[in-house]
């Protein structure tokens, strides 16, 4: 069932071309495919100091992007401590402090956090919570941490894909300026 969800998801963003339309669907295909909820997507800035959230699959989470909401890397969070690391982790609402006062999610039992990238190259962290507690296990680390590869790959490749197009209009525009100096001249 899950691997099934997770081929569904990687399908479904491996199709995405458009940074803005990818970011969305990977929360919302892990929330329709594995019946996860709340999906937040980190980031890392340029200087790898803030995880930031881009992607979500709430009004909740919506509303925590456009407030600019981000957590320090290496802080004690969940979030935080994944995006300095790089190693997933499960954190429960009655074993670990660092759910007390999860304003924002208080009805969240169980969480699993998962590095997008590996070793020196995080690019940002995958947050996934449920309602029910003891949510996750183990196994769920190894199943969703290839979820986690892919969604890391299709992000990095839909950047690359958008940046080439850039350079490719660019030399387009160059190209017809030197031909228009050429007939010119």
């Amino acid at each position: 069932q899950k691997l099934h969800g997770i081929a569904e998801v990687a399908r479904t963003t491996t199709a995405i071309h458009c940074f803005d339309q990818l970011l969305p669907a990977i929360t919302s295909g892990i929330s329709q495919q594995l019946g996860y909820y709340p999906i937040g997507l980190f980031l890392l800035d340029v200087e790898k100091q803030y995880a930031i959230l881009r992607a979500a699959n709430t009004a909740d989470g919506l509303r925590m992007i456009n407030r600019g909401y981000r957590i320090a890397v290496g802080s004690i969070t969940p979030v935080g401590y994944i995006a300095q690391t790089g190693q997933p982790r499960i954190t429960y609402m009655n074993a670990d402090s660092t759910f007390f006062g999860n304003v924002d999610f208080p009805e969240t039992r169980s969480q699993i956090v998962l590095p997008l990238g590996s070793g020196d190259n995080i690019i940002g962290v995958l947050d996934i919570q449920s309602r029910e507690a003891n949510a996750f296990t183990e196994d769920d680390i190894s199943i969703l941490s290839i979820m986690a590869d892919q969604v890391a790959i299709a992000i990095e490749n839909t950047l690359l894909y958008e940046q080439s197009q850039v350079a490719l209009r660019e030399a387009e525009v160059a190209s017809r300026q030197a031909m228009s100096q050429a007939w010119t001249d």
